[in-house]
């Protein structure tokens, strides 16, 4: 029998026949006392001569890096990533080496390429990118002393030239993915010494960069229950302070690293075998470290147990308001890529150095220079012309370019400014202003990227030897800055960016009811990833209540997630969605549950297994399954849309059609929205609307054809390569990231955000006039007419008639 105590301050062991290795501790024990415990005995493992474990295809031995795949592919000539890592102080003090695995383009010259990693910027090393035909393994030392408790900056960065082409269309065949698998800290020793409730943080994330929360339910759990459970996943999100938490609801015990969860009585824990028969658990909350303190492999679980429904929800509160009283501690470039990894929020009305949001400095002597950044919009934002970002540019660049270079600024991949390179002698600009139009922004999280194209005449001989020792071309500083003007503060709905990347309206007070029509596991699992995921981008856990049905008509805030199947057609009627439609287009998918379980694909992939002895990589087609052919109306769409299929005049035609249903669109004529057309072989769709019996209350709808595709691909729309472009009213993901369909035309409701100010009535005016064109024209007229009515009638007064 074992007993786990949540009372009093010293550490307490497992009996060695209950459990080896295993610590318990109450929440009182993780905030305070456990700084002072004695840690376990180091171990050495298994090491190579350079002191990092073997790699194989995947090694379970590295602590990884919070990152998807997608975020570990490098284009063109230059790119770099930044990423906190979190270490706890065992971790930071042991000795550490960075080990990576790569493969590149076969158009990427090994001579003139480069991949430097950068740790709390300090470079740790710079190899040649020179593996184009198989999965490189390199291992790099960390300097005693660089890694700090807490937050640390991993920075990875290249430099790629091409073999033979010199032409700026030859820089986008220049490639290099880092593979997750194979890629991380290794430490020498055993245990990460787990000392307090913000080391959750050191949890180690999976391959695709999310951290696994594992929840311990029943398969028909209750709607209460599954409140609790979900409280406590967000909790554990915001706890592990993730970007990204990937949740799974299962009766069974999740293997690897992560965090375990486990709510209910003794009784109801020992059903489900988190307690073996005749084991006791005393009321509270209990932290269970894994064995030797492991985060790198094991996983730790977070039990809430009590005798009745109120001790439990007392329990849970305790771990709630603990679970944010901790500051962030680590290095100063650590804590930025901290600030930064779900987008730098930038108050209105201030300036933020590039540097802050992880550009760095450089001398480039290429011909298309890149670097991004990301920034976080206020969720009541209103995205509107009426005023202007400014990027306050500290550059250069080199004299003799050709006429046609140019620096561009894109904003979510739309061009929103242009400057020309014309000066033949070159220029040196300090604090240039670059106007951003702020309508290309939108709530919540916004790529910036600035973009130097810079032809040469050097690059019509193409000697791509001689290019490498070339002069530079352009200079880039980090003391340029990014400067937000005040804007206007009310939220424009439906917009999924605001709810994305926000959280509102559900992360903002209030309670958000939480409809789950067939609460099968893996739709459970859906819906707990992405209320894990709503918390950690907001800062605060839902306050959800769970029905096990379809909403009524007159249901106020809520969430729907359901598949294809459960979603009743009315509740898709009400987001704009065509039920019938969406199932036709589903119909393959649905009839056969095992398609597309993979979610939303990434490539390249490689398979592996955490054995030693694996063979070489197997290259995997992101395409797993046929991809059904396109229909007819498609295809004529997509040629009407690239000019087809008609002279200047229908075109003409079409466009002016296409304005004035905007306009008309905008200033609410009442006109329903088109549906969202979902093409087959999508994974999965997102809609919102108004609800049908509330004014100012929203609805959300999360639907795809099976509850095994909806739980695998909502865990995947928290990327950062993939939330900036989540806007509009409706959005339907295809199998390939890069095809997201959008809907943003309809009706759109205000709601208020501030405190009423006359700045604030101001900013909302002019951009609601801005986006109500037709309503600006008519007052203008009007104003026009009155302005000369009162001229006349004054002249009348005092004129003199002829």
């Amino acid at each position: 029998m074992r007993s786990l105590a949540t009372a009093g301050l010293a550490l307490l062991l497992l009996a060695p026949q209950a459990q080896a290795g295993k610590v318990v501790l109450s929440l009182d024990q993780v905030r305070s006392a456990a700084p002072a415990m004695a840690q376990p005995a180091p171990s050495q493992m298994a090491l190579s001569d350079t002191g990092v474990p073997l790699a194989a295809e995947v090694d379970p031995d590295l602590r990884r890096l919070p990152a998807a795949l997608s975020d570990l592919h490098f284009n063109g000539e230059t790119a770099g990533h930044e990423w906190p890592v979190y270490l706890t102080r065992t971790q930071a003090a042991s000795r550490a080496e960075m080990q990576l695995g790569y493969i590149n383009s076969v158009s990427v010259m090994s001579e003139g390429s480069t991949l430097t990693v950068t740790v709390n910027e300090v470079s740790i090393g710079e190899i040649p990118i020179a593996s184009p035909d198989e999965l490189a393994r390199t291992r790099l030392s960390v300097p005693p002393g660089l890694l700090q408790p807490g937050y640390n900056s991993v920075r990875i960065s290249v430099q790629q030239r091409h073999r033979v082409d010199c032409s700026l269309e030859g820089t986008y065949e220049l490639w290099t993915q880092i593979y997750p698998g194979v890629t991380g800290f290794a430490f020498a020793g055993a245990g990460a010494g787990f000392e307090r409730l913000s080391d959750l943080a050191a949890v180690n994330p999976g391959l695709d960069g999310a951290v696994s929360i594992s929840v311990r339910a029943p398969e028909t759990p209750t709607p209460k229950a599954t409140e609790r459970f979900l409280r406590v996943a967000e909790i554990a999100a915001i706890m592990t302070k993730a970007s990204r938490s990937e949740v799974r609801f299962d009766s069974e015990p999740a293997s690897g690293p992560g965090v375990e969860i486990a709510i209910g009585t003794p009784e109801e824990l020992r059903r489900l075998g988190v307690l073996k028969p005749g084991e006791t658990a005393q009321p509270g909350v209990s932290v269970i470290l894994p064995d030797e303190m492991d985060l790198i492999h094991g996983r730790v679980s977070i039990w809430i147990v009590g005798g009745s429904d109120a001790a439990i929800d007392a329990a849970l509160a305790s771990l709630e308001a603990g679970s944010n009283t901790e500051p962030s501690e680590g290095t100063p470039s650590g804590l930025r890529a901290a600030e930064n990894a779900l987008g730098h929020l930038v108050p209105p009305g201030s300036s933020v150095s590039l540097r802050d949001l992880g550009v760095v400095s450089e001398e480039f002597n290429g011909r298309l220079y890149r670097t991004s950044f990301n920034i976080r919009m206020p969720y009541d934002f209103l995205s509107a012309d009426y005023s202007q970002a400014v990027i306050r540019l500290t550059a250069g660049f080199a004299p003799r370019l050709d006429p046609k270079s140019q620096l561009l600024v894109r904003v979510n991949d739309q061009t929103a400014s242009v400057l020309p390179l014309l000066d033949d002698d070159g220029a040196l600009m300090r604090g240039r202003k670059i106007p951003i139009p702020l309508k290309v922004l939108h709530p919540g999280i916004n790529r910036v990227e600035i973009e130097a194209q810079l032809r040469s005449q050097s690059d019509r001989s193409c000697d791509t030897l001689a290019g490498l020792s070339s002069p530079s071309r352009f200079l880039m500083m980090d003391t340029s800055e990014f400067y937000l003007p005040q804007v206007a503060r009310v939220a424009r709905m439906p917009n999924l960016a605001s709810t994305l990347s926000g959280g509102f309206p559900y992360a903002k007070g209030g309670t958000t009811a939480a409809y789950i029509p067939d609460p099968d596991s893996d739709t459970l699992s859906a819906a707990g990833t992405l209320a894990a995921n709503l918390a950690a981008v907001s800062g605060a856990p839902l306050n959800l209540e769970v029905a096990f049905s379809a909403p009524p008509a007159d249901a106020g805030t809520s969430i729907v997630v359901a598949a294809a199947q459960a979603l009743p057609g009315s509740v898709a009627d009400a987001v704009g969605l065509d039920a019938a439609g969406m199932r036709q287009a589903w119909r393959s998918q649905m009839l056969n549950s095992s398609v597309g379980t993979a979610g939303l694909g990434e490539a390249p992939l490689y398979t592996g297994s955490t054995g030693r002895d694996d063979p070489a990589p197997q290259r995997v087609s992101q395409r797993l399954f046929m991809q059904p052919s396109v229909s007819l109306d498609d295809w004529t769409e997509q040629m009407r849309e690239n000019g087809g299929f008609g002279g200047p005049f229908e075109r003409a035609i079409s466009w002016l059609k296409d304005q004035v249903g905007s306009a008309t669109g905008n200033i609410g004529f009442g006109e329903r929205p088109d549906p969202l057309r979902i093409k087959p072989g999508s994974t999965l769709v997102l809609a919102q609307a108004e609800a049908p019996a509330n004014e100012g209350r929203t609805w959300t709808v999360v639907t795809a054809p099976t509850s095994r595709e909806l739980a695998a691909s909502v865990a995947q729309i928290n990327t950062a390569s993939l939330l900036y472009r989540l806007d509009g009213r409706a959005l339907a993901f295809g199998r390939n990231n890069s095809d997201i369909t959008r809907a943003t035309n309809g009706s759109f409701y205000y709601v208020t955000t501030q405190p009423l100010s006359f700045q604030n009535i101001r900013l909302v005016a002019a951009g609601w006039m801005s986006l109500n064109i037709i309503y600006y024209v008519l007052g203008l007229i009007a104003a026009c007419v009155c302005l000369g009515l009162a001229t006349a009638a004054l002249l009348r007064r005092v004129g003199h008639s002829s």
